[in-house]
């Protein structure tokens, strides 16, 4: 279990343990067998990092981190019969044993998972993120759970270091930004399709390989297709302003979208609005996030739900919030929107 998806499991296995034999979780009877997530090798050398922030650390510290050929393993299956055999010969690496260590571990575990306890994760979640914050620009690096004399972790360190990680990731992914409205995979398609500059339709389950490759995609292409799907329906309730032309059919009010045909099938291009929206002149200046000349989480609306947080917006009228916005230019009050 690698990636911080690999941890939200193990965090339900040992929540499971913990709420029907809580015994078990006290007498030290879980362990676990780590492997890395990412693996850097130049000729003979190799290195392997058992965490995105102690790969991040490796990368920060060496120079000629370019020069090494970096691969991310998703999940066991992208280990080799070779590799696996590596990770058993050195049991003492890869064996990590939980330790009960009292009330602390207790509380971490009902705080990570209870119903009862949203509003402590998001208190859990806020500090993390302002630690994270003050650590960066003191110039620290984030703290991870596994070093190379790691041999045994609390559960608190557990929930406090590595599931940490994944609350966060959820959240990012799951809930669209502000500033553009998007989801990081949406973003990656809008990325893919603006590096491609595609003069002419494209297959959709061509556009979601397309994707995974030139943005560094991990997760399932079934996801991805669906992602590109919604970014290109057009039917009343779905996008004000489709992102993609949807050539076939994407799917009907009547299901939701649901009853979209199967992306072998249907076609996809940029919409000739999305560049006019996204101007190609703001990329020299933007990391990570795009700069639309309209708020388009307003255009399109956004729904998703994270770790403690969730969000809805509704969609509105392009028209009125043009209105709006040069309202505000002209330092005039903004007429209230009604969802459109």
């Amino acid at each position: 279990l690698q990636d911080q998806d690999g941890s939200h499991i193990k965090g339900l296995v040992i929540n499971f343990i913990h709420y029907n034999w809580p015994v078990l979780i006290r007498r030290n009877f879980v362990e676990e067998f780590i492997t890395p997530i990412v693996k850097a090798t130049k000729g003979k050398e190799s290195f392997s990092f058992f965490s995105l922030p102690e790969y991040a650390e490796w990368r920060n510290n060496t120079e000629n981190w370019k020069t090494y050929r970096i691969k991310y393993y998703k999940g066991l299956g992208t280990s080799t019969s070779k590799e696996a055999k590596e990770y058993f010969n050195d049991m003492v690496r890869h064996r990590i044993r939980f330790q009960y260590s009292g009330e602390e571990d207790d509380d971490s575990l009902d705080m990570a998972f209870s119903k009862k306890k949203i509003e402590d994760r998001k208190v859990w979640l806020t500090n993390w993120m302002a630690e994270k914050k003050a650590r960066r620009e003191q110039g620290l690096t984030e703290e991870y759970l596994y070093d190379k004399d790691t041999r045994a972790v609390s559960f608190k360190d557990f929930v406090n270091k590595e599931l940490v990680l994944f609350s966060n990731a959820d959240n990012e992914r799951s809930i669209p930004s502000l500033v553009d409205g998007l989801k990081p995979g949406q973003r990656k398609v809008l990325f893919t399709c603006f590096k491609r500059a595609d003069k002419k339709e494209v297959k959709v389950a061509q556009l979601a390989g397309a994707v995974g490759e030139m943005s560094a995609y991990h997760h399932g292409e079934a996801s991805l297709m669906s992602t590109i799907v919604n970014l290109a329906q057009d039917y009343v309730g779905s996008n004000n302003i489709n992102l993609l032309l949807p050539i076939g059919q994407f799917g009907t009010r009547l299901q939701g979208g649901k009853d979209s045909a199967s992306p072998r099938y249907i076609f996809t291009q940029l919409n000739p609005v999305t560049r006019a929206m996204f101007p190609a002149v703001d990329e020299n200046v933007l990391r990570f996030l795009y700069c639309p000349i309209i708020p388009t989480v307003l255009v399109n609306g956004a729904e998703g739900i994270g770790t403690a947080w969730s969000t809805k917006i509704p969609n509105y009228n392009p028209r009125e919030i043009v209105d709006n916005m040069r309202r505000l230019i002209r330092g005039e009050e903004p007429k209230p929107l009604v969802c459109f």
